[in-house]
């Protein structure tokens, strides 16, 4: 009785499994690895060393490089960050790009948006931005998703090399087509760096609601350009921190030298440098009738001793006084601001009895010689 073939195992078989083997053994020998890989591995290199190799073309005869065995530990994850070590530290930061993406799903592994074998010139990343938090990296695209724009913004727009590397000129260049004469105004006042003063929720520009701040603009501030207030500003922080006081501003238009402080609201207003809102009663001499269309200059010369100037009528009328100073300086015991000629003297005080200190004059030749009131009254 014949017993039965056992498959493959006859002596033909096993010469055809000999040479199977024999064969693999050499392709091994001849080609290494890449008789099992997939595709050729990417070559692209950033100038970096890690791991001991600059591109993952290096590592083509060295599949266990980034493919451990199913059983072992580490798992190629960890494989991929001993080499990527930058990335691992992104990792535990969520303001980085991997630190951010993670944040969307945990459980993602590195080849869920690097994919490797698709050739050396192939690109290694996949991941099209679905879902990043952009905000996480310190610049929300919030105020870029805007329906009235010709074209949808993409990640290629901004980091048209790397999603890690962020193109500075990239602002400049969308938003000159957007707004040509203001952009290069504003890149002339302010500089290049969009990112130091815009962090993709608010745009600071000449349509900014300055009442939202402490500083409302209005009168002549109205038509101040940012830089002439804000030169310098190169940062949020630093526009938020310019001087409200008018100094800042007006130091050289302080024809007082500072001797009157620093607080020029309490004379000049936005409505224009000049004229003045000061109000004199504050001062104890109120600014009445003759006195009320005087320029500041008539009483006040210098412009610098304001303050502590006296209010003594003579000080400024030494020169209208007809009585030769017989009656002292209290000229408005007599005059008042209306008119200067308009005198109202009261006969019945300590003068009374000086009437020749004021009308010897009037007497005619052999008058007599006792006391006036004799013969006058004072009515």
């Amino acid at each position: 009785m014949n017993k039965p073939k056992l498959g493959f195992i006859t002596p033909g078989g096993l010469i055809g499994l000999a040479v199977s083997v024999a064969l693999i053994i050499l392709a091994v020998l001849v080609f290494g690895n890449q008789i099992f890989s997939p595709g050729g591995l990417n070559q692209n290199t950033s100038g970096k060393v890690m791991g001991g190799i600059s591109s993952h073309a290096e590592l083509s005869k060295t599949c266990k490089g980034c493919h451990p065995a199913p059983w072992a530990i580490p798992d190629q994850n960890d494989l991929c960050l001993d080499c990527h070590q930058e990335v691992a530290r992104q990792l535990a930061d969520r303001k980085t790009l991997h630190g951010a993406v993670w944040t969307i799903g945990v459980q993602a592994k590195c080849r869920d948006c690097h994919t490797e074998h698709l050739g050396p010139d192939s690109n290694l990343t996949t991941y099209g931005g679905e879902g990043f938090p952009h905000e996480l990296v310190g610049f929300s695209l919030t105020a870029h998703n805007n329906p009235d724009w010709d074209r949808d913004l993409s990640c290629l727009d901004c980091h048209p090399t790397s999603l890690q590397y962020f193109a500075q000129s990239s602002c400049q260049n969308c938003h000159l087509e957007i707004n040509g004469s203001f952009m290069s105004a504003h890149i002339n006042a302010y500089g290049p760096v969009c990112l130091a003063c815009h962090d993709g929720r608010e745009t600071i520009n000449n349509d900014y609601a300055h009442d939202q701040g402490s500083f409302l603009l209005e009168g002549a501030h109205q038509e101040v350009t940012c830089k002439a207030c804000h030169a310098g500003s190169t940062t949020l922080d630093s526009f938020k921190q310019t001087s409200t006081t008018c100094l800042s501003c007006h130091e050289q238009d302080d024809i007082h030298q500072k001797t009157l402080g620093e607080s020029c609201e309490e004379c000049h207003s936005p409505a224009g440098w000049i004229p003045t809102t000061f109000d004199h009663l504050s001062t104890g001499f109120p600014l009445t009738f003759g006195h009320s269309g005087l320029e500041c200059s008539d009483c006040h010369e210098d412009r610098l001793t304001f303050q502590g100037t006296t209010a003594v009528c003579f000080s400024c009328h030494e020169a209208d006084d007809p009585h030769l100073h017989l009656f002292g300086e209290t000229c408005n015991e007599c005059h008042n601001t209306i008119r200067w000629g308009d005198v109202s003297f009261d006969h019945t005080g300590p003068y009374t009895q000086y009437c020749s200190a004021c009308h010897l004059d009037d007497k005619p030749q052999n008058h007599y010689q006792g006391e006036c009131s004799a013969c006058h009254q004072t009515s």
